[in-house]
């Protein structure tokens, strides 16, 4: 499995979705990427455990 999770600051993504320039907010392996901590941490955490729980309790 591969899991993609970040988050950009709400003015941020308007910012730049009105200014057509989304691909300019930085990702992954950017020094700029600084995806918010909340709700991000959590969000990331509750889909990688119903993912492994999905396989865990898998009927046999």
């Amino acid at each position: 499995m591969f899991w993609f999770v970040g988050s950009t600051e709400k003015s941020i993504w308007q910012q730049a979705v009105s200014s057509a320039n989304i691909n300019q907010i930085p990702s992954n392996h950017s020094s700029r990427f600084d995806p918010q901590i909340h709700p991000t941490l959590q969000t990331g955490l509750e889909a990688m455990l119903v993912g492994a729980l999905a396989w865990l309790n898998a009927p046999s």
